[in-house]
Parts: C-alpha cells; structure tokens; sequence
C-alpha cells in the first residue's frame, strides 16, 4: 500500500509542475538515491521549480531556508517515511501491442493457425 502511494505521488510531481509552472515543490524524503553507485542519504529535501530538481539539501528544509520568497507557493510532499527514486521509467513497453478492442483476440487467432 506505501508503494502505491509513493507511486502516485512520483507519478503526480510532473503534472503538479505543469499547471503551476511558477510555484514550487518540495519534498522531503526519508532515504535518497541521488547518484546510482553513491551510498543512499537520508532526511534529504529536493526542490522542484518548473519541472526542474533545482537543489537537493540535507536535512529538511522550509521555505526560508531554501529562500523561496512567501509569495512563491510550494507545495510540500512529506515523504520522511519513504525511500525516494529519481525517475524510474517503465522503458519495456510494448505501445502498439493494443492500438484497439480487438488487438488482444487477432493476436491469439494469429498464434494458432487454422
């Protein structure tokens, strides 16, 4: 259950991004793989400004600390829990493997040949 509302929380950080391009967002993460290789750090902050990770800090930080003005919004993930990947993407997907409704059943008839 962590896992899916981890997910979706990733999932929705770009879209966040998009309909306030001018607000922030902040999150803080309990555990941080920043670089594949580096050991993991923990209680870390990662700023989001139009879409962007403009800083990564330790500990977690507010919105004064890392001099987001009070007019600027940030919107704050608290995920202290969680442990937090940079951009996992699915990159084996088969896209055209079911372009309609009948995809799926010209597939099966096409593996057993009459």
């Amino acid at each position: 259950m962590k896992f899916k509302r981890l997910a979706a929380i990733l999932l929705a950080l770009p879209l966040a991004a998009v309909i306030h391009a001018d607000d922030y967002v902040v999150i803080h993460a309990g555990k941080l793989m920043q670089v594949p290789g580096k050991p993991v750090k923990s209680e870390q902050t990662i700023v989001i400004k139009d879409g962007v990770i403009t800083a990564v800090a330790d500990g977690y930080l507010t919105g004064e600390a890392l001099d987001i003005a009070a007019t600027d919004a940030a919107k704050v993930y608290n995920l202290r829990d969680y442990f937090v990947l940079p951009g996992l993407i699915d990159g084996h997907v088969h896209i055209t493997d079911q372009l309609d409704a009948g995809a799926k059943l010209r597939r099966v008839e096409l593996s057993h040949p009459a």
